[in-house]
């Protein structure tokens, strides 16, 4: 015990300068650290100050375009791509919006609904039996019939500062949804102006043609800054139950279409084979001298048929200029002709005049000369005095043989290539 207390008193007796050495010392080292600390906290918060301020720079790509806005007001124009440089939020926003590409809708409001595994299918092969208006979409058509239609269309944002400030403040969804909306109004509106044949058949471009000029009017009218680039018609049909029904019609219109198309092909290949290519002008001008004719007026007449005998002269073609010609070469030779016996009267006038017995005997000359050349005519020479004269009847053999010659020569042509 007395050594305990003789160490309990050695330390009660310690210099008090040791003790101040020693909290010195680790106050020190406890200053040293928070100093430290409050270095590291420091450059923590100017890395942090630095970042933040940073991140109202963006980097816009090819395909966007940007706009800034100022606590939820428009700042400045549109930001092209490259980097954007703004304040961050809440001072500045940057609104990127994909403007420099077509985007794609599907819309199938006006479809028949159909199951993820229905999709692809020929709509023929769906089994339905009524329409359900809950799910199916359908158009009233002039003739107030339904057609099934699906839309493709694909747009674009042409002005931001419009789109950002009427239509959304970022993202296409909700303009999407604006353009769904106004599609299928217009939609409405435009069918009523067609019929479902026309719509499933052959003017379905003429309907979205119509749509999509609607769509556009109403999107420009509200002032969005979106355009509707194209918009077409993937599927349309009428109502499944009436399919096999409408099949049974649109095969007889096909039916009766083509066989009005071969009766046209037929009528322009009689035409072009009786006028040619210029047959379009002759029958207008065939019309208009059967109006002339109708009205009676003979100074109308002649002058319609004037301008119809030029065009057939000059624009037929065709067996039309087949007879043309055949019948200028007539005029022509007929002509000719005529002008020849003219010429052979008169110089037989001169010489009957001057000595007609002479006339005759030159001709009865000439005309026996032709006769004797004639092929088939059958010559007897009778000895001068002779007055008796025997005919055998029957062909000569010889002269037969010499005849059949003649004739094979003549089809052949061998006397020529002799």
């Amino acid at each position: 015990m007395a050594h305990h207390h003789h160490h309990h008193q050695s330390d009660s007796h310690r210099d008090p300068r040791e003790v101040d050495a020693s909290l010195d010392a680790a106050n020190q080292s406890l200053a040293d650290a928070l100093r430290a600390s409050f270095n590291v906290l420091k450059f923590i918060m100017l890395v942090l100050v630095v970042l933040f301020l940073f991140s109202g720079v963006q980097f816009i790509d090819d395909r966007e375009e940007a706009v800034v806005l100022q606590f939820g007001r428009m700042w400045s124009g549109t930001r092209k791509p490259g980097p954007s440089l703004a304040l961050p939020y809440p001072v500045h926003e940057t609104l990127r919006v994909p403007v420099r590409q077509d985007n794609v809708i599907v819309i199938e409001d006006h479809f028949i609904f159909r199951t993820d595994a229905e999709k692809g299918k020929p709509l023929g092969n769906l089994r339905r039996f009524t329409l359900d208006p809950v799910k199916d979409g359908a158009l009233m058509t002039s003739d107030n019939g339904l057609v099934h239609v699906q839309w493709r269309l694909v747009y674009r944002i042409d002005n931001l500062i419009d789109f950002v400030s009427t239509v959304a403040d970022g993202g296409t969804a909700d303009a999407e949804s604006l353009i769904t909306a106004i599609l299928d109004n217009a939609a409405i509106h435009a069918a009523t102006n067609y019929t479902a044949e026309e719509i499933t058949r052959h003017k379905s471009n003429d309907l979205a043609d119509d749509v999509r000029r609607r769509v556009n009017n109403r999107l420009e009218e509200l002032g969005t800054g979106i355009r509707v680039e194209a918009l077409d018609i993937p599927e349309s049909s009428v109502p499944i139950p009436t399919l096999r029904a409408f099949a049974m019609v649109s095969s007889a219109e096909n039916q009766k279409q083509k066989m009005i198309r071969e009766a046209q092909q037929e009528r322009s290949d009689i035409l072009n084979a009786c006028a040619g290519e210029g047959h379009p002008l002759i029958l207008a001008a065939l019309d208009a001298w059967d109006l002339a004719k109708a009205s009676g007026d003979e100074a109308v007449v002649e002058q319609k048929r004037v301008e119809l005998d030029r065009l057939i002269e000059t624009v037929a073609g065709g067996e039309a200029r087949a007879e043309v010609l055949d019948a200028e070469s007539y005029f022509t030779t007929a002509v000719q002709g005529i002008k020849g016996d003219e010429a052979e009267y008169n110089n037989f006038m001169d010489e009957y005049l001057r000595a007609p017995d002479l006339l005759f005997t030159r001709l009865w000359a000439e005309t026996k000369q032709k006769i004797y050349r004639r092929e088939g005519v059958k010559k007897w020479h009778l000895p001068p005095g002779q007055k008796e004269v025997r005919i055998i009847i029957g062909e000569d053999p010889q002269q037969r043989l010499i005849d059949e010659m003649k004739q094979i020569e003549r089809k052949t042509g061998w006397a020529g290539r002799k």
